[in-house]
């Protein structure tokens, strides 16, 4: 195998590849975007972040140029400006972004930024400024954390890419994202089950653990570990249900196979497939 190119320095929050062929690089003057090739997209004059398949970038003390900019998977600037010391800005796709503001002018007082708002830079269509999370659009639902005067807390849930409310903002525990039409959500009393796009019950919270689904299949786990006299071995609870919360498959003695790489990953594969491990040895269903 021929080597293209090597990486000064490697850390404990290098993934490997980021983006579309794309990949932070670290040097001693910085950190940069490179391609494939070993080609520099932007020389390491930044500090970068991976923010959910965007790039941060903001100029360090090295860099001649002040321009903050965001960039996709892809490499294409979705967000420039030339200074954004004042407020913070973070992708929700690549039109709409999450602008939050200094409280005062002293930027170096801890926790000094305040709530914020949503902003489309393409149409200038913006929201108040009543968000203390933001996370990037997900097939078209906006997952977002604001206060709740009525249940007097803050709660989770999800706007349109309009900006209107499409699941009421109810949730104390963060939702998951909108997969096969389905969102996971866990309960008050720590039980996991699913809604649809409109926020209604679809699959009962009844769950100990769950993923979100993948081709039409989900992993949950029913019960604890329970041992059967007649198998002679333990079943561990693990069950793939479809979108309606049918059982496909009970997994028996087999246990999802839900770790990568220091990553916590979804069991189910493309194709149905569902990575498994027994008696400590891991393979595929």
């Amino acid at each position: 195998m021929k080597v293209n190119q090597s990486v000064q320095y490697i850390t404990s929050t290098d993934y490997g590849m980021q983006g579309n062929n794309i990949y932070i690089t670290k040097e001693q003057s910085g950190s940069g975007i490179k391609n494939t090739k070993g080609e520099f997209l932007f020389e390491p004059f930044y500090n970068i972040e991976s923010f959910h398949g965007y790039f941060i970038l903001n100029p360090n003390l090295n860099s001649k140029k002040d321009d903050f900019i965001i960039i996709n998977k892809n490499g294409k600037i979705i967000y420039k400006e030339k200074n954004t010391s004042k407020k913070q800005v973070f992708p929700i796709n690549d039109e709409i972004f999450a602008i939050r503001y200094q409280k005062n002018n002293n930027s170096y007082v801890a926790n000094n930024y305040g709530y914020s708002e949503i902003k489309n830079i393409k149409t200038g269509k913006v929201t108040e400024r009543v968000f203390s999370s933001v996370l990037p659009e997900v097939n078209g639902l906006i997952k977002a954390y604001r206060y709740n005067e009525k249940e007097g807390a803050g709660k989770w849930g999800f706007l349109d890419e309009n900006f209107k409310t499409a699941i009421g903002f109810i949730y104390t525990n963060k939702p998951g994202d909108l997969y096969d039409n389905r969102i996971l959500v866990k309960s008050k009393d720590r039980k996991y089950g699913f809604i649809d796009k409109r926020g209604r019950l679809i699959i009962e919270a009844k769950f100990l653990e769950a993923k979100h689904f993948v081709n039409g299949y989900a992993m949950v786990k029913l019960h604890k570990k329970k041992y059967s006299k007649e198998s002679k071995k333990y079943n561990y609870g693990y069950r793939v249900i479809d979108v309606n919360g049918r059982i496909i498959r009970d997994l028996e003695d087999a246990v999802p196979a839900t770790f990568h790489s220091l990553k916590s990953i979804n069991a189910i594969e493309n194709e149905g497939v569902v990575r498994i491990k027994i008696n400590q040895k891991k393979g595929f269903l």
